[in-house]
């Protein structure tokens, strides 16, 4: 424990830098302090993998099945960029809707008070001033008879009240992610989730990427809570309000989203080569490059692209040495899940963990630091590799 202890603070304090090879040892370390039960590592670099590696259990029990690379793991918030965002660039290239269209054009809830000035393109930036969550039991006070949960709750953010005014700041917001989510729908006359595996996932081989479930990839997720029965919440959403929503009619936008680090490696590799991969192209490329560069107004303090976390400092951002070789983009899964990648020298870093089983109330400061070491290995693993990106 007082080695655990020391490398956490170390880490912490920028003092040491893992290269590949300690990345087993890093991430296992937090198997070993409790700060997951199990996890997978995909760090590519410049168009090939160059580490992947499963650890732990799907449970904390000795009994408990293994991790292996083709675990499925509940993304959380990953959903909004792999999911809602990748959806709306292909809705813009369709030419089914334009960043300045008022959302109340495809949601007309929307067009009542305050919210009749909110443009998806504030969706995307999390600039509308919606509220950052809300609650089921407060949607099912409200819910029409035989009115469904997902067309309630998305009646019920019509009606909210918002904290700020659009376009002044970035108040980021699941809100925001779940309303993009069903205008992509009203636009495109589809199920998001459709969409998405006809035009994107499928295509570049992410093969175990949904947010329905087969049964044979309910048995390889990996569990986020124990139930009062018992059992284990596996293979269906975590996140209450996209649980709530449902994924049989409608797609939920702001989570609900199950994949692997595999493929998940795939999907980093194509925004890096701007929106194809081996030689299918499924987003455009002008679009992606815009998707994955800053987006907000000089007025507000805050680093986002469309859907995206554009990170220039921190923990997630470049060291001084790195800060002119591109940007680093990347986003995080309460659940313990987190993609990153680096368009100056093409590194990506995909990591999968279940780290809030037993309990989301878990400490997660050594997850936050063996995120950072893993990081800085995929830095050093790309520098002078060459620019993959835009």
């Amino acid at each position: 424990m007082r080695r655990w202890l020391t490398l956490v603070l170390c880490l912490v304090a920028g003092a040491c830098h893992a290269n590949l090879a300690d990345v087993d040892r890093l991430v296992q370390s937090g198997v070993d302090g409790h700060a997951y039960p199990g996890a997978v590592v995909v760090i590519g670099c410049n168009g090939r993998i160059v580490h992947q590696a499963a650890y732990g259990r799907m449970t904390y029990s000795a009994d408990s099945a293994p991790v292996k690379l083709d675990t499925l793991w509940d993304l959380a918030s990953v959903s909004k960029v792999v999911g809602t965002t990748t959806a709306a660039l292909l809705m813009l290239e369709d030419g089914r809707f334009s960043v300045w269209d008022r959302v109340a054009s495809y949601i007309p809830a929307y067009a009542a008070g305050e919210k009749n000035d909110i443009v998806i393109r504030d969706l995307l930036t999390h600039t509308s001033g919606m509220p950052a969550y809300d609650s089921a039991p407060a949607v099912e006070k409200t819910r029409a008879e035989g009115e469904s949960n997902a067309d309630a709750l998305i009646n019920h953010y019509a009606t909210l009240k918002r904290p700020f005014p659009r376009a002044t700041r970035v108040n980021y917001s699941c809100l925001n992610m779940q309303t993009l989510a069903r205008v992509v729908e009203n636009a495109s006359g589809e199920r998001m989730e459709d969409i998405l595996r006809r035009r994107v996932w499928n295509p570049i081989g992410m093969r175990d990427t949904a947010y329905s479930l087969s049964p044979d990839q309910m048995r390889r997720a990996a569990p986020t809570v124990p139930l009062p029965d018992g059992s284990l919440l596996q293979g269906r959403v975590h996140d209450p309000l996209a649980r709530y929503y449902g994924c049989e009619t409608h797609t939920p936008g702001n989570a609900g989203l199950f994949s692997t680090g595999p493929d998940l490696a795939r999907f980093c590799q194509m925004i890096l080569n701007g929106g194809e991969l081996d030689g299918v192209r499924v987003l455009d490329e002008a679009l992606v490059r815009r998707a994955t560069r800053l987006q907000l107004a000089p007025s507000i303090n805050d680093w986002r692209g469309f859907g995206w976390d554009i990170y220039r400092s921190g923990a997630f951002g470049p060291r001084e040495a790195d800060a002119e070789k591109g940007v680093f983009i990347g986003h995080t899964g309460f659940t313990g899940t987190f993609v990153w990648m680096d368009k100056g020298t093409g590194a990506y870093v995909v990591f999968l963990t279940n780290s809030v089983f037993p309990s989301p109330a878990k400490p997660t400061a050594s997850l936050f630091a063996i995120r950072r070491s893993v990081l800085r290995a995929a830095l050093d693993a790309g520098a002078g590799a060459g620019s993959m990106g835009g």
